[in-house]
């Protein structure tokens, strides 16, 4: 959140001239950022409370509410309420917030967050990513299918490689855009599968290959 002070709170070099608290409500706690004179106005992290599912991933969606208030303190203790204006900002944040905001007071105002969702950038860049873990699982089982029918010849190579297409897709997994949590429906649908048909091609690579090499063995001592 970036602050601004209006109307003779700060001195020439931008410096507060008296102790100023914002607090701001939501739906479970009370945040009070406290600024204090003779400090300069920075810009501050605060934290809400939303309602959204984060299983849903990539499409999920976040609501909520705040109020938001500022006042003067002097040095006696007693406060007085400073008028407060608000706007926002575009920040490259990966997310799209669209709000609305209602003036509670002079010094009070209402913020409500509608539908918080992810930018389409962002959405896009996912299905991407699941499109790109989708085709390493399928081409895993491709190359563990003809090994195990003798279409290809299975070598110890050919296995190392299939482990590392198990690692692209542990890595792939960790480049979704927002850092997915275990266990959303990403990974419920689509990556414990994703891994589940690397395992097995990597299995299936493995008895054939000891089925070729011991086919080979024989086929020498004859």
């Amino acid at each position: 959140m970036q602050i601004k002070a209006f109307g003779g709170l700060t001195d020439s070099r931008g410096l507060l001239l008296d102790n100023i608290n914002l607090r701001i409500v939501d739906d479970q706690n009370t945040q009070v950022i406290r600024l204090a004179k003779g400090d300069p106005i920075s810009a501050k992290s605060i934290s809400l409370q939303l309602d959204g599912d984060i299983s849903s991933y990539p499409f999920d969606k976040y609501s909520g509410q705040f109020a938001i208030d500022a006042e003067k303190v002097s040095a006696n203790g007693s406060s007085q309420p400073l008028e407060l204006s608000l706007g926002t900002k575009k920040a490259e944040t990966g997310w799209y917030t669209p709000f609305t905001v209602s003036k509670i007071a002079s010094n009070e105002a209402k913020i409500v967050i509608s539908s918080m969702h992810r930018e389409r950038f962002h959405i896009m860049f996912a299905i991407m990513m699941t499109l790109l873990l989708l085709l390493l699982a399928s081409i895993s089982v491709v190359v563990g299918f003809l090994c195990i029918t003798n279409r290809r010849a299975s070598e110890p190579s050919l296995i190392s490689w299939l482990g590392g297409i198990m690692i692209a897709m542990t890595l792939t997994r960790r480049l979704m855009p927002g850092d997915p949590p275990l266990g959303c429906a990403l990974d419920v649908q689509l990556f414990s599968w994703a891994l589940l048909f690397g395992i097995s091609a990597i299995a299936l690579a493995m008895v054939a290959w000891v089925r070729q090499s011991r086919a080979k063995l024989e086929a020498d001592s004859v």
